[in-house]
């Protein structure tokens, strides 16, 4: 699609103020509380939730503005609600429910705001205060001008609207999740291995990295959690570049160190990264704001949060690559090419499967993970002076739940942490050994 100069400048100005920008700054100890507050709210055609929306959802517009009135803010927002939209408020004030049938009054906690949270039930009230609120942050935002920045170049405005936006912009966070991976450590509560000196085998580890459900493909970022009735399994994997004549020494050091908490492979741009002549140590995948944003609450979300990890600038610059959304996945491919080289999955579970599942469900299984295509990596690998070295972490915890209570007894725990490089030419290493390959042309 392609847009004309008028409507390029057109959505540039969206939520953007035309006035000069303000010379106070925010007034934090402007509120809606005070003297003559309850008369004032006696005399209003519409009744505002004074508990959670007027405090927790309008109050920050006050200090968004230079010299904005809480009254002010109220009026603009009463005016939509009564004028534009003809709602008569009436005793119990705070509008009636019209489709009160519809709730069931058990999950009066799915509708509450509390706090200023997003409620998962939307009650007729709620959305009126809500859509009120940005039609008078719009007209106010005509007439009064931006509280200068406190620091740099901040907007608070921007700021107010960025908190409610939706968790990936461009698509609804419910439409990236996916199935749960086909393999069998997904959807079956794995039998716990020997133990020998705390250790676990690298097949074991080896099977996380390898990706089984998605032949020729690497988990290069990952985080996952299995809970059954008295098991639950964490899995993490982390990756780096790291300079290729040292790689074997910082994979010994590293192994060695007895918490992994200890040291940290980081992600694209991260403080922690090492840039010294002969040794490098480089984050090539990327930690996006993974915050949930409007779309939260969405049951539909399966809670995966948005979008945890994501290829660095280095190999998106390297490989060419550009982003698309698949069905259920993020999927990043060259300039021009249909198969991907990147690909971002996410699952989970709905809440209320969730709660059934621990007390004996079939198991419940949720995280996200980045994979890459190895033939993609060994072309990477090979443009670059780097080989990568990847952690895997288990975190393994038994419990017994008493019946009808929620006290638990910790049972048998372990933590278990494993370091493999992969060689630039499809060789897989660990501090002792060769354990294989991860591409088939070595």
């Amino acid at each position: 699609m392609t847009l004309s100069a008028r409507q390029t400048t057109d959505l540039e100005s969206v939520n953007q103020s035309m006035l000069a920008r303000g010379t106070k700054k925010r007034n934090y100890g402007r509120s809606f509380e005070g003297p003559g507050r309850q008369q004032h709210k006696q005399e209003r055609r519409f009744h505002f939730d004074g508990m959670d929306t007027v405090r927790y959802w309008y109050e920050p517009w006050l200090r968004a503005f230079e010299g904005l009135k809480p009254d002010e803010f109220l009026q603009a927002a009463e005016r939509w609600i009564v004028d534009a939209w003809g709602v008569q408020d009436e005793e119990p004030y705070g509008s009636k429910e019209p489709r009160q049938g519809r709730f069931n009054e058990r999950d009066w906690a799915l509708a509450s705001a509390s706090q200023g949270s997003i409620p998962t039930i939307e009650h007729h009230r709620t959305y009126l205060e809500w859509h009120a609120m940005w039609c008078a942050a719009g007209e106010i935002l005509k007439t009064h001008r931006i509280a200068k920045p406190e620091y740099g170049d901040d907007n608070a405005v921007q700021e107010l609207i960025s908190w409610k936006k939706l968790s990936v912009p461009g698509i609804w966070l419910a439409d990236l999740v996916g199935p749960r991976p086909l393999e069998r450590e997904r959807w079956r509560a794995r039998v716990r291995e020997p133990q020998s000196d705390d250790h676990i085998s690298d097949e074991r580890f080896l099977a996380e990295l390898i990706s089984s459900s998605r032949p020729g493909f690497i988990v290069v970022d990952a985080y996952i959690q299995a809970q059954w009735a008295r098991r639950r399994e964490d899995v993490s994997i982390h990756s780096a570049l790291v300079s290729r004549d040292t790689a074997p020494a910082l994979l010994r050091a590293l192994q060695t160190v007895e918490d992994s908490s200890d040291y940290y492979l980081c992600p694209e741009d991260h403080h922690l990264e090492i840039h010294e002549v002969d040794y490098t140590l480089l984050g090539w995948v990327k930690h996006p704001d993974g915050d949930s944003g409007f779309d939260e609450k969405d049951v539909y979300g399966n809670a995966i949060g948005g979008v945890q990890c994501a290829p660095g600038k280095r190999v998106t610059e390297r490989l060419r690559l550009e982003r698309e959304f698949g069905t259920g996945c993020v999927r990043w491919a060259r300039r021009g090419e249909l198969e991907p080289v990147f690909i971002y999955e996410a699952w989970g579970q709905r809440q209320r499967d969730e709660r059934h599942s621990h007390y004996g469900g079939d198991g419940a299984s949720r995280g996200h993970r980045l994979l890459v295509r190895g033939d993609q990596l060994a072309a990477f690998l090979s443009a670059e002076p780097y080989d990568l070295i990847v952690e895997v972490g288990v975190s393994q915890r038994d419990e017994e739940q008493r019946p009808y209570t929620y006290d638990e007894e910790k049972g048998q725990e372990g933590t278990f942490d494993r370091l493999f490089l992969l060689r630039a030419d499809g060789r897989i290493e660990t501090a002792e050994r060769g354990v294989g390959s991860w591409h088939k042309n070595s």
